[in-house]
C-alpha cells in the first residue's frame, strides 16, 4: 500500500513522531512515498497539483495532519472525486490540537476523520489515523453528483431570504 503524508507545519513533526514510527516500522507491506509539507495558505491549484501528481502515483492513502484537517481533507476529497474522478484514494484527516473540530466542512466529501469509536484529533489522533490507514478496509469511494449552481437576481434571493 502506497501512503502520502500531508503535514501542516514542520512544527508540528514532534506531534507526529508517534504515527510516523509506526509508519515506519510497517515498511515493506506500506511504502510512505513522501511527506509534504503545506505552506501556511491553501491554495487549491497547488494542492489540485499536488493530488494530479498523487494520482498519477497511484497512492492508495493521504493522511492529512494539520490544524484544520478538517477543511483541508475535505478540500482534497472534493478535487480528488469532482475533478480528478479518483475513487482510488482515500483520504484520512487528522487535527492538530488547537485545530476546528473535524467534520466542521460543509464540503460533502467521504474524507475519513475517525473509526467509528474515536475521532483523530492531537498526536494520539494521527498515531490512530496511522493506525487506521494501515489496519483497517476503507469503505468504496463513490463519485457523487456535484450541486448544480444556480443563478438567480437579487430580488429572488431576498425572496428566499425573507421565508
Amino acid at each position: 500500500m502506497k501512503v502520502a503524508l500531508i503535514i501542516g507545519a514542520e512544527i508540528a513533526f514532534a506531534e507526529c513522531f508517534g504515527g510516523l514510527q509506526f509508519l515506519k516500522n510497517c515498511e515493506p507491506e506500506i511504502t510512505v512515498t513522501r511527506i509534504y509539507v503545506k505552506s501556511k495558505e491553501i491554495i487549491t491549484s497547488k494542492i489540485q497539483r499536488l493530488l494530479t501528481k498523487l494520482s498519477a502515483e497511484n497512492i492508495d492513502v493521504v493522511i492529512i495532519a494539520s490544524k484544520n484537517a478538517h477543511y483541508l481533507s475535505s478540500r482534497c476529497d472534493d478535487i480528488l472525486r469532482n475533478i480528478l474522478h479518483n475513487t482510488r484514494t482515500t483520504i484520512i484527516g487528522a487535527s492538530f490540537t488547537g485545530g476546528a473540530s473535524l467534520n466542521d466542512s460543509k464540503i460533502p466529501n467521504q474524507a475519513i476523520f475517525g473509526n467509528g469509536k474515536i475521532v483523530f484529533n492531537d498526536s494520539e489522533g494521527f498515531m490512530d489515523a496511522c493506525m487506521y490507514a494501515v489496519d483497517e478496509e476503507f469503505p468504496e469511494i463513490k463519485l457523487y453528483e456535484p450541486e448544480k449552481m444556480i443563478s438567480l437576481s437579487l430580488d429572488k434571493a431576498l425572496e428566499i431570504a425573507a421565508r
